[in-house]
């Protein structure tokens, strides 16, 4: 059994949630029960995700992307009304990272992926609001076929790759979600690969001009590294039961 807000503490502390400006609330969003034994931990708000949890006993929920964001401003109805709704009656507590959870150094999205792939010599890149939120890194020389299997394994996703990069894969360089713009830092960089999780009209024929692998691994496989990282610190650091709930989601 744990306090409510000394877990928000701890998680704001070790993912430093206040380094960087978001579009959305970092930390508490909705208040529950002051005491916490069980905290679910998922991607992505959901109606299912809620009873999933509620059903299993959490008094807390932990998402990377929240309940709250800035441009959902206005009236409170239809799914979130029923969200919220069902927060608030079971008095369970939202708990949202995002931007915190895609930059951090060890258990963010971009950095347990570069961990997976066993890339070496990691470094951040792809400003935004002035901090780096992605990383890079380098790797022996792998043909792109082999190395795109590899990415496969490490998603466990089908990807779209778009683009005319070299035959032989050294640097890559990752931004999970929706960052198809940060392709200018990697080619900035100069790098052979880069990998996010979704692609914009002009993806395909930008990175086929540029001589760039573009590999669209999906938003939601791209995000479930970070706070599955996230359940794992959790369980082994502080004194509650954890959960990783996995409601798919095919984009």
């Amino acid at each position: 059994m744990a306090e409510r807000d000394e877990l928000i503490a701890a998680w704001n502390e070790v993912l430093r949630a206040h380094e960087i400006n978001d579009y959305c609330p970092n930390g508490l969003q909705v208040e529950g029960s002051a005491h916490v034994s069980r905290v679910a931990f998922a991607v992505s708000v959901s109606l299912t995700l809620f009873q999933q949890a509620w059903a299993w006993g959490a008094q807390m929920i932990v998402v990377h992307h929240g309940l709250l964001w800035s441009r959902d401003g206005g009236p409170i109805r239809r799914s979130f009304k029923e969200r919220l709704k069902f927060l608030l009656c079971n008095d369970i507590t939202l708990v949202g990272y995002h931007l915190p959870l895609d930059r951090h150094p060890e258990l963010g999205n971009n950095a347990q992926a570069c961990q997976k792939l066993g890339l070496i010599e990691v470094k951040p890149f792809a400003l935004y609001q002035g901090r780096d939120i992605g990383f890079w890194g380098q790797q022996p020389p792998e043909p792109a076929d082999s190395f795109f299997a590899r990415v496969r394994s490490c998603y466990g996703r089908d990807l779209h790759i778009f683009g005319a990069g070299p035959q032989q894969i050294r640097t890559v360089g990752i931004v999970s979600g929706g960052a198809a713009n940060h392709m200018k830092d990697a080619l900035d960089l100069h790098l052979d690969c880069f990998i996010s999780g979704e692609v914009e009209e002009y993806t395909p024929r930008q990175a086929e001009e540029e001589g760039i692998h573009y590999v669209a691994a999906g938003h939601y496989a791209t995000e479930r590294l970070g706070i599955m990282a996230l359940e794992q610190w959790t369980a082994r650091n502080l004194e509650v039961e954890t959960r990783f709930i996995d409601i798919d989601n095919p984009v």
